[in-house]
């Protein structure tokens, strides 16, 4: 993950992460799919996560 080793910057910054969970998840379901992060590592998180929408 991008933000591992980050101190608490107070900003989401796993970008590459989010697009490349979307992408991977819209060639498995053949449906447009979209990315957001909820949490992080560098924002005072335990861990990463992402939530996925379809449409």
């Amino acid at each position: 993950m991008t933000c591992w080793s980050l101190p608490n910057i107070g900003q989401f910054v796993c970008h590459f992460e989010s697009s490349l969970i979307a992408v991977a998840l819209e060639k498995i379901r053949q449906q447009h799919a979209k990315s957001t992060q909820t949490k992080e590592v560098s924002h005072c998180d335990p861990y990463c996560q992402f939530e996925v929408f379809f449409f």
